[in-house]
């Protein structure tokens, strides 16, 4: 009930008329974002603004005031911390596992054993962690990167990398092999291999 109480008052603040079909789906999608004290802050901030001065539409800059969006950048600057966190925590030698007193290999996560690295890793990085460290070579050849040289510049380098690993993942394309299409692309192979078919052996 607050929820249309609130949307109620947003329209009666700009003179809004909106018919109940309107007001259940405005009520209903802060509902799905939004407490029912979030959902009026969100009211009051989106009055208290000046430039604000019509009915808002979509709902989602009302919740954007409280919860604004996760952009890549943002995705990608934690994906990145994690993997610091991680490397300064598990080492170089994560991937390698440890034996116990059982006598197994296992491989610790967050905070428990697993029977498999990429258990453990999906436990403290996550799957695009590890599709990171896929792209890296390895776990042991990401560890040598961060290693070798000053923090800084790793993760400028690093974060390039993730920032394009999480954007391939949000369109799914992260197994998306790039390819040449059938037109001046296929041509000019086709021209390259023509020519070094007629190209005399070399003696």
């Amino acid at each position: 009930m607050k929820y249309k109480l609130a949307i109620l008052k947003l329209a009666a603040y700009y003179d809004k008329v909106l018919t109940d079909q309107q007001i259940q789906i405005y009520s209903d999608q802060l509902a799905e974002y939004l407490t029912e004290d979030e959902a009026n802050a969100s009211v009051k901030l989106y009055i208290d603004q000046p430039l604000n001065d019509f009915f808002p539409r979509p709902v989602s800059k009302l919740i954007a005031l409280i919860k604004p969006p996760v952009t890549d950048k943002d995705e990608s600057q934690n994906l990145l911390d994690l993997l610091i966190q991680a490397i300064r925590k598990h080492g170089q030698y994560w991937s390698d596992g440890v034996t116990l007193s059982d006598g197994n290999l296992w491989f610790f996560g967050k905070n428990q054993y697993f029977k498999t690295w990429t258990l453990a890793a999906q436990d403290e990085i996550g799957t695009l962690g590890i599709e990171v460290i896929k792209r890296n070579g390895s776990w042991l050849n990401f560890c040598m990167s961060y290693f070798d040289q000053p923090e800084g510049v790793f993760k400028k380098q690093a974060k390039d990398s993730i920032e394009t690993t999480v954007r391939l993942a949000r369109n799914n394309q992260l197994g998306h092999v790039p390819q040449i299409d059938g037109g001046s692309g296929a041509k000019v192979l086709s021209m390259i291999k023509m020519k070094s078919l007629n190209e005399p052996e070399s003696k």
